[in-house]
């Protein structure tokens, strides 16, 4: 007579505890997979628009004005939206403005983050020239450009979506990779 040989309920079990200790194991790191690939993403966007800056900056001879000239007709105060149709209208130095891959959600309640970044996403990356238009009373050791910026920072919110780099009080927190994924701070592009 034949006997039929199955498995047993213990040996089932062990089977499914193989499977979810291996799929504890893989999971996060998938998750940590996406968060590098959105910092690479970034750090190349950034450097797309960093060459888009310097194409008008050769032929402005200076860099373009950011959101935060609100004193400049056009401008929308403080709107991190309104900076980049300098860079693609009516000359296109880059052909459209990609969006920061931290900032396509919306963000947590951050006074900064709000102020600079209204409304809904999705959100360009913050572009900021060094110093104001006109002088600033509330900032008096601001320079001031007077239309012609010499110095420009393009930033993404980062892992942690909220826009570190605004702090008052000397506080720049940039991103460090070598800190992990979770990381806080921005990143941040100096130039030029």
């Amino acid at each position: 007579m034949k006997t039929r040989h199955s498995f047993t309920l213990i040996e089932l079990l062990i089977v499914v505890a193989i499977i979810a200790i291996l799929a504890a194991i893989a999971v996060p790191n998938f998750l940590e997979a996406q968060t590098r690939s959105k910092v690479s993403r970034a750090w190349s966007d950034m450097r797309e628009i960093a060459g888009g800056v310097t194409a008008y900056a050769v032929d402005h001879n200076h860099l373009p004005l950011d959101g935060d000239d609100a004193d400049v007709p056009g401008s929308i105060p403080y709107d991190q939206k309104a900076w980049f149709p300098r860079l693609t209208t009516p000359i296109a130095y880059m052909t459209s403005v990609p969006n920061d891959p931290f900032h396509t959600i919306k963000h947590p309640p951050d006074m900064m983050t709000d102020i600079l970044f209204p409304g809904d996403p999705l959100f360009p990356y913050a572009y900021l020239t060094e110093g104001g238009f006109y002088p600033n009373p509330m900032r008096p050791s601001q320079p001031v450009h007077a239309g012609r910026p010499s110095k420009y920072g393009i930033t993404s919110l980062g892992p942690n979506r909220i826009f570190d780099s605004a702090r008052e009080l000397g506080i720049d927190d940039i991103y460090d990779s070598s800190n992990g994924t979770v990381s806080v701070g921005d990143l941040v592009r100096y130039g030029p």
